[in-house]
């Protein structure tokens, strides 16, 4: 029993190291453009200046790093929560569509035995009034006019 709690006391430590190395903040050196920029083709000095300027801002916003280990975070966090999602929720909604359709049957399977039952005792009470009927009369035929 100890084994198992020691075991997910350092799962969660783990966890929370792995969540705490990601918001650690490395600071980042300022960036460079490439000194061979001019010997780059036309489309490779785009990119570069492409990637200088994204540098460029990450740096401005947060030369810290605090911004790249928030993004890491959360990017963990959305993969976290995203996997279960898409194994879990499919499988969830086939169980439910299954459920509702189960469901639907099984109100159809109640309310045909509800109208066979009442289809019973309709013909049941049909028998004893027709029955019933034809005692009065029967009786009352073979006696005369009545009783006085």
């Amino acid at each position: 029993m100890n084994d198992q709690k020691d075991h997910q006391v350092v799962a969660l430590r783990s966890l929370m190291d792995a969540i705490l190395g990601t918001l650690r903040a490395v600071p980042i050196p300022e960036p460079q453009i490439d000194p061979q920029l001019s010997e780059m083709t036309t489309v490779g000095r785009v990119a570069e200046i492409f990637r200088y300027q994204l540098l460029q801002l990450e740096y401005v916003l947060s030369s810290g790093g605090y911004l790249r280990g928030f993004i890491r975070l959360n990017l963990m966090i959305g993969v976290v929560l995203l996997v279960p999602t898409l194994l879990v929720v499919p499988v969830l909604t086939m169980l439910f569509g299954s459920f509702v359709t189960m469901t639907a049957f099984l109100m159809q399977a109640a309310m045909n035995l509800l109208f066979a039952v009442l289809s019973i005792l309709a013909a049941v009470a049909s028998v004893l009034v027709f029955g019933y009927v034809l005692k009065i009369r029967l009786g009352s035929g073979g006696r005369g006019s009545g009783r006085r």
